[in-house]
């Protein structure tokens, strides 16, 4: 490690830029939880989701459970990698919180205020990533 790279470690910017990572890391691993606690939901009690005729995403609740299973393991897992610190990390969690926001989007007739909630948590995960993804490219 460089005096430069540990002098920015202590700087208030590299303290900031630390804190928004462990920020966006937790949180990814939040949403992954929310999306498994989601699957677990539409896996186990299908009629709880309301399903919607004529939606173009037409998914019965067994679809949505594993997909968002899926999802949810995933951001659990690469929730750990960004709490590494490492680039492929980061830019692993822009890449699944943006596919995460689709699954969402796409999910949102069948329970609008869990899709939302998702939607916003994602989106605080991708600006949360692209500040540290700024800051590192700066140093």
């Amino acid at each position: 490690m460089s005096t430069s790279q540990s002098a920015f470690d202590y700087s208030t910017k590299g303290m900031v830029t630390g804190g928004v990572t462990g920020f966006a890391g937790v949180m990814l691993m939040a949403v992954g939880c929310f999306q498994i606690v989601q699957a677990i939901t539409a896996l186990v009690n299908d009629q709880f989701f309301v399903a919607t005729k004529e939606y173009v995403f037409q998914l019965d609740a067994t679809g949505w459970g594993w997909l968002h299973l899926g999802l949810g393991v995933l951001g659990l897992l690469v929730g750990i990698g960004i709490l590494t610190r490492r680039t492929v990390g980061l830019m692993a969690g822009i890449a699944l919180a943006f596919v995460n926001m689709i699954a969402e989007f796409a999910f949102l007739p069948q329970y609008p205020f869990w899709a939302i909630l998702l939607i916003g948590f994602n989106v605080l995960v991708i600006w949360a990533l692209c500040s540290q993804m700024a800051h590192q490219s700066s140093v």
